[in-house]
């Protein structure tokens, strides 16, 4: 069991004696479970594989589910170690020190189950609430703007041949019947308001700001993925834009340093600018101040189209 957790009764069944179980590779982690020939700390999918193993019953939640799942957190949240368990609230609640349990009402539908990482004990495996229940639990944490850009990330469609699934993680119908299935969540006011304003297109967090900044200048809702000609979908397209103005709105994220990717968005670039359209790149600096500037632009561009109308 090298490079790995192990649980007491695991250990047992292989004959470790109780000394061995204090030996310097070998390394306490909760109550029962143990890690053996780790250099380092072990992944938080390891121990919470491990605890799921000891504690069937319970299940990651809360922002402990949303690493494990890959979902945006502002980066306070993300960086945490604390790990969040759920359980049924007609369950008594575990004592497990570091942990952070909660009491809820999970269905089957709440669950996924997932393949646990290398490091995690044998036979293991990941017990994880759903995505949809997951962007609900993080209301009490997440401001408004927070919880859209992470539902617009369930909401993403995936691109084609560049992801390994097909079908986005939820859908504006799951995430209502969630919310309606748990009015008490808290933060609900909150959850209401962000599911009011998610869209289906945006492919980044900076891009869901991005839109959301423009549309609380008062400014109109710029669509997303605007392709140059509609009825191509191999046309070059936008991030977001306005297609009766020809203006469109492009973010370029730290992706877009690669001498591969420059050259792709050079040639979109290119075709929008010599379509006529008024074109306006957008990055880092922008998101860091708010799009302050991005506004002024868009607002500009805007104009000069009604004006040229």
């Amino acid at each position: 069991m090298a490079g790995r957790l192990f649980t007491l009764e695991q250990a047992r069944a292989e004959g470790v004696s109780a000394s061995r179980l204090h030996a310097a590779d070998v390394r306490p982690i909760a109550r029962c479970l143990y890690a053996h020939g780790l250099d380092g700390p072990p992944c938080e999918a390891a121990v919470v594989a491990g605890l799921n193993l000891l504690h069937p019953t319970t299940c990651a939640s809360h922002a402990t589910a949303a690493r494990l799942l890959g979902l945006y957190l502002p980066r306070r949240i993300a960086a945490e170690t604390d790990i969040h368990l759920s359980r049924h609230r007609r369950l008594p609640p575990l004592d497990l020190r570091g942990i952070v349990n909660h009491r809820t009402p999970i269905t089957a539908d709440d669950v996924l189950v997932l393949r646990a990482p290398p490091q995690a004990p044998p036979g293991s495996h990941l017990q994880v609430i759903a995505h949809e229940r997951t962007w609900l639990e993080m209301a009490a944490r997440l401001t408004v703007t927070d919880l859209v850009v992470m539902g617009d990330q369930l909401l993403r469609l995936p691109r084609p041949g560049l992801e390994r699934r097909n079908a986005p993680l939820a859908t504006r119908e799951t995430i209502a019947a969630a919310i309606k299935e748990h009015p008490q969540t808290p933060g609900i006011g909150r959850v209401r308001a962000a599911f009011e304003r998610m869209r289906v297109g945006a492919d980044s967090p900076a891009e869901t700001r991005l839109r959301l900044a423009i549309s609380a200048a008062g400014l109109p809702e710029p669509e997303l993925q605007v392709r140059l000609d509609p009825a191509d979908r191999y046309s070059p397209a936008s991030d977001l834009g306005y297609r009766q103005a020809k203006v469109a709105l492009q973010y370029d994220g730290y992706h877009h340093r690669s001498p591969e990717q420059l050259a792709i968005d050079n040639r979109r670039d290119l075709a929008f600018t010599q379509a006529g359209w008024t074109y306006l790149k957008f990055d880092w600096q922008d998101a860091r101040t708010g799009f302050d500037r991005a506004i002024v632009l868009v607002r500009q561009a805007l104009g000069a189209s009604r004006g040229s109308a």
